[in-house]
């Protein structure tokens, strides 16, 4: 039974990460033909076409990214590459991303950092950008428009050898239902099924976030109360660099 089911688990992962790659080379070329057709002699009424089928190419392009690194953690492939990093480095290039992001929406971005944080750690500083990023813009996709999001970091301990650092991303969305906490970190979860939802999205962000954070020896989870918004938190341990 055990060995039916992991080679159902590798073929379903097999099929996406291929589905996925015959998906994204061709949208590729479909983004960047529409890329080159803006900078022609357009007028705005096929401008504005235009643009809309570059958002859309964007769109099905994070969808296809999402199933690789997805189907990427289904087969194990994660590799955790820990180095010395600077943490404010990787903390500012995530935050000017998500302020672009929180630009378009016009939600104003609120960052709380620590003056005790350390500068230097030891870690995976790809993983942990790509939680706090997920997290950031898990955020800024079910706030509305002139609402707020708030990143905050602080140390919460150190010890002879490492320090224990807090992330945390808060928003003025319309919160978890509680029918859907039990379900905030499954893969392709949505708290609202339906065809005519509000916010799009496979619902595979958070998921993925849970498994990265599993992988580094983690913690993440989150507060939330229906119409008042929702406060997830990272908690990770770092090692101290010398």
């Amino acid at each position: 039974m055990q060995q039916n089911l992991e080679d159902a688990l590798s073929i379903k992962t097999h099929f996406l990460a291929t589905v996925s790659h015959e998906i994204r080379t061709p949208v590729n070329g479909i983004v960047g033909m529409n890329q080159l057709l803006l900078e022609t002699g357009l007028n705005e009424r096929q401008k504005d076409y235009a643009k809309t089928a570059n958002n859309c190419g964007h769109k099905l392009i994070e969808t296809v990214d999402a199933i690789l690194e997805y189907s990427s953690l289904q087969a194990g492939k994660l590799l955790i590459k820990e180095a010395d990093f600077d943490l404010r480095s990787v903390l500012d290039k995530t935050i000017q991303k998500a302020q672009k992001n929180a630009a378009k929406k016009k939600i104003k971005l609120e960052i709380e950092t620590s003056q005790f944080l350390p500068k230097r750690l030891i870690g995976d500083q790809y993983c942990i950008r790509q939680i706090i990023q997920k997290l950031l813009n898990n955020s800024l996709k079910f706030s509305k428009h002139g609402g707020t999001v708030t990143f905050r970091t602080e140390l919460l301990e150190s010890s002879s050898e490492h320090h224990t650092i807090r992330f945390e991303v808060e928003d003025s969305g319309p919160g978890i239902p509680d029918a859907f906490r039990d379900k905030i970190f499954t893969p392709f979860a949505q708290g609202d099924g339906s065809s005519t939802r509000e916010y799009e999205g496979l619902g595979l962000g958070l998921a993925i976030s849970k498994s990265i954070t599993s992988a580094i020896g983690g913690e993440l989870n989150f507060e939330s109360n229906k119409g008042k918004g929702a406060r997830f938190w990272l908690k990770v341990n770092l090692r101290k660099s010398n």
